[in-house]
């Protein structure tokens, strides 16, 4: 992500400051996301000083591609707080790296990506939404967190891989040829000659 307003990345410290400091102490919180300018500079700065007064809470800044693989290698959860995200690029990454998603209700994420069933990944509208769901992840077994993001990879990858978007394209592309009035065969046939 990046540290713009509208990722709500405050929400993130909240739901964190709200889960029980028992459950915290197993897992530490990593926001990640990029600075382009003063304005998200602000933004950032803003975090940290509310992080301040927590523990286990880092971030990884403006970092290099290998650094958020290897994140995203060791993480377990990935928590998204936009609201009304219109696809969410980065919840889709979350869970093809296998990772349990926590995103915001609302949008893609609720309507395209994660769903409402807890078998991909969970939903939450609120900081206290979050902070509860995020628990329950930090709690599950390791088996049932595995099993959600396997279960979240398998659906990322039939859903939005190349390969998927190459078999959605092809068949919507026949279905325009096959519909397509006679002159426009006889156009596409020919050339524009």
């Amino acid at each position: 992500a990046q540290f713009r307003p509208e990722k709500d990345q405050m929400k993130q410290l909240e739901a964190w400051a709200l889960v029980p400091p028992s459950v915290r102490r197993k897992a530490k919180l990593v926001i990640a996301g990029a600075v382009r300018h003063a304005d998200d500079q602000s933004i950032l700065d803003a975090l940290k000083r509310r992080a301040a007064s927590l523990d286990g809470v880092e971030f990884l800044v403006s970092a290099p591609r290998h650094e958020i693989l290897a994140l995203l290698q060791t993480a377990s959860v990935g928590l998204h707080t936009m609201r009304l995200e219109h696809f969410g690029i980065a919840v889709v990454e979350f869970m093809a790296a296998s990772l349990v998603v926590v995103a915001h209700a609302s949008g893609g994420p609720l309507l395209d990506i994660v769903g409402e069933t807890g078998e991909r990944g969970f939903v939450a509208t609120d900081a206290h939404d979050y902070a509860t769901k995020l628990a329950s992840v930090i709690e599950m077994d390791a088996s049932s967190r595995r099993k959600i993001g396997e279960n979240a990879r398998a659906f990322v990858a039939e859903r939005f891989s190349d390969s998927a978007f190459g078999r959605t394209f092809v068949s919507a592309l026949a279905v325009l040829l096959t519909n397509r009035p006679p002159a426009a065969a006889t156009v596409l046939k020919g050339g524009l000659n």
